[in-house]
């Protein structure tokens, strides 16, 4: 049995149980991420079923960033609607919790035209903000802060994953 069927048998299994479910395709690097899903997509549209993609890949939503990205041709974005894709210049800030607001936003929207979102990419946080619903506060970026943490970790390697783990070993 091809990954491509597996993952298809697993996921409308799971779709039957769980109507209103949401898919997300979450490996590493170059791994293969888009490539199966533009293909379950496609699998899926054969059977009247669409599928719309959400980017959870922190550099794809920079316009202009192609290189290194993985972003998927006009082609396919004709052929498969995709989100989250080119939609921040590449000066602005962009954080977790305007992702988590945005896709809270796209996911109904798609649900309601009877499509099955699929969430694919390897940004673990963005990720994170659904899968685990981390409360994610709106603030301003702290630079002189980021500098002085910068600085610590250049004197002392490792020393901020060492506060992290003495506060909450099971994240660290």
């Amino acid at each position: 049995m091809t990954l491509l069927k597996k993952v298809s048998t697993d996921i409308e299994h799971f779709l039957q149980q769980y109507p209103h479910g949401i898919v997300v395709f979450w490996w590493a690097t170059a791994t293969g991420k888009s490539s199966l899903s533009i293909e379950f997509a496609r699998m899926r549209a054969q059977m009247a079923k669409p599928s719309e993609i959400i980017s959870a890949d922190s550099r794809q939503i920079f316009k202009y960033m192609n290189i290194g990205t993985d972003k998927v041709s006009g082609d396919i974005l004709s052929e498969i609607p995709h989100h989250q894709i080119d939609i921040v210049e590449p000066d602005w800030f962009y954080t977790a919790g305007a992702w988590k607001k945005d896709v809270c936003d796209l996911i109904p929207a798609i649900q309601a035209r009877g499509n099955l979102p699929l969430i694919v990419g390897g940004t673990g946080l963005y990720i994170d903000t659904l899968y685990k619903n981390y409360s994610v506060p709106e603030v301003e970026a702290d630079f002189v802060l980021r500098s002085q943490r910068d600085q610590e970790e250049l004197v002392e390697p490792w020393i901020l994953r060492k506060r992290l783990y003495a506060i909450d070993p099971t994240e660290a």
